[in-house]
């Protein structure tokens, strides 16, 4: 028998960005996310994240941010959502963080970081955590 899972309906969904230039990584944590009833949007690296947030706007919940990428790092795409009035949370998704990105991090408002390679119960648990909060 084939289980069928129900989806929230739009206005109840929480929508979630995903930043990451690894296309695997990007790939499994969408499928993850969408199992658990996320409305997911994927974005390669910093520019493509802000034509999604563009097109998203206020329905995302939350981005989880990679910080090396090409074209736009993430912190360069933190500070660019920030200046555009984006007041979402931010889960940054590193495999490292420098004391200077992790200064300015803080200042723009991460909600929180996890180190890559991270368990993907542990980043449930974190997104859980955030949107409770929110």
């Amino acid at each position: 028998m084939v289980e069928r899972h129900e989806r929230p309906a739009a206005a109840h969904a929480r929508a979630i960005l995903v930043v990451d230039d690894d296309a695997d990584v990007r790939r499994c944590i969408c499928r993850l996310l969408e199992r658990a009833n996320h409305v997911v949007h994927a974005a390669s690296d910093g520019v493509e994240a802000l034509v999604r947030h563009a097109e998203v706007g206020t329905d995302l919940a939350l981005v989880l941010l990679d910080l090396s990428m090409p074209r736009m790092d993430g912190v360069a795409t933190l500070r660019e959502l920030r200046k555009r009035g984006a007041i979402m949370p931010v889960l940054i998704c590193s495999s490292a963080v420098t004391p200077a990105q992790k200064s300015e991090l803080d200042q723009l408002g991460v909600a929180g970081y996890l180190s890559k390679p991270f368990p993907l119960g542990e980043l449930l648990g974190a997104i859980n955590l955030v949107l409770t909060v929110r």
